[in-house]
């Protein structure tokens, strides 16, 4: 079963109570006041929420144990960079003008840029959901991130679109340096200015942890991709090289360092076909050039080329070039 309520709806519901009213495993510290709301019903199950406002950002927890998948629907959501954090459970959001629906599950992050967007959040029943939401406001975002990343790159280009978009494409993983920071969020006990000054640094060491780490996935990214080419280009050149004695793929895996499947992976991607193929490939463009060229019968050179039987031969030939290589011989 699942329920549809929307953000106004669930907030009429809920009863506003005191912090220490309302089962979070980590509250919020108390200042500044932190707002706590909370419901608990059969239908729907555990909904807590809880809030806590400060100049440039708002820090929010929000903690589920439900007994029916909930979708939650919130009509606008306000412009800003939006910093998610999974503690437990998992959670699926589809945003308007966002083409791809955003899966995070526990211990996974990610960055979200939205602009008065609409949205569907799907809390899934069962065991305990709990994540983690700061939201920066646009303008403190920009001060604080210039373009100089790939991520913060794609956000501000999206801002100047006022479209929503997700830092990364893949999600990053919470680290242990993030789990102390946020820890540090959860169960800050400092008091007044030094408590606020704590807050935003704690913050902003989130934010540059995530927006390292998916600098780092992107130039290993770029790194594969650059190695993937190389291994795809030097195996071209050793396949011109041996393609009338070109060992087995187990060989060539032996030769190349690396394994099968990555091996007929690469290629495949970086040249259009297969490795034997275009050994094979290679091997009739060579028979053309002797069947043209030199004064030998069909059967000399598909034997030349590595073929027991010449109409096997012919049957390869024709499907490469279009014609018999009977032809080449009557003209």
């Amino acid at each position: 079963m699942k329920l549809k309520l929307t953000e106004n709806l669930l907030q009429e519901l809920i009863q506003e109570q005191t912090t220490s009213a309302v089962a979070l495993a980590h509250p919020l510290s108390a200042e500044p006041p932190a707002t706590s709301k909370g419901i608990a019903e059969p239908l729907l199950g555990k909904f807590f929420q809880q809030y806590q406002q400060h100049e440039h950002f708002t820090i929010a927890v929000v903690q589920t144990q439900l007994e029916n998948e909930l979708e939650l629907t919130t009509e606008s959501v306000l412009p800003g960079v939006n910093m998610n954090f999974i503690l437990n459970g998992r959670i699926s959001t589809r945003f308007s003008d966002l083409p791809q629906e955003i899966y995070l599950t526990k211990a996974q992050h990610n960055l979200l840029y939205i602009n008065n967007t609409s949205g569907d959040h799907l809390f899934h029943k069962g065991g305990l959901f709990e994540n983690l939401h700061i939201s920066l406001s646009e303008a403190y975002f920009k001060e604080l991130c210039p373009p100089t990343s790939k991520a913060s790159e794609r956000l501000h280009t999206h801002m100047l679109k006022q479209l929503p978009a997700l830092a990364s494409q893949q999600h990053g993983s919470i680290t242990l340096q993030m789990q102390q920071a946020i820890q540090g969020i959860l169960n800050c006990e400092f008091k007044g200015a030094m408590q606020k000054l704590y807050m935003e640094a704690k913050v902003l060491e989130l934010l540059a942890l995530q927006l390292n780490q998916f600098e780092l996935e992107k130039e290993k990214q770029l790194t594969t991709a650059n190695s993937d080419k190389i291994l795809a280009e030097e195996l071209k050149i050793y396949l011109h090289l041996h393609y009338l004695n070109l060992p087995v793929l187990k060989e060539l895996c032996k030769l190349f360092g690396t394994n099968e499947f990555r091996l007929k992976k690469v290629f495949r991607e970086h040249v259009g076909c297969g490795i034997f193929t275009y050994a094979q490939q290679l091997r009739l463009q060579h028979a053309h050039e002797l069947l043209r060229d030199e004064q030998k019968s069909i059967t000399e050179v598909a034997d030349l080329i590595g073929y027991s039987h010449a109409n096997h031969f012919s049957n390869a030939f024709r499907k490469q070039f279009g014609y018999a290589p009977s032809r080449l011989k009557n003209n």
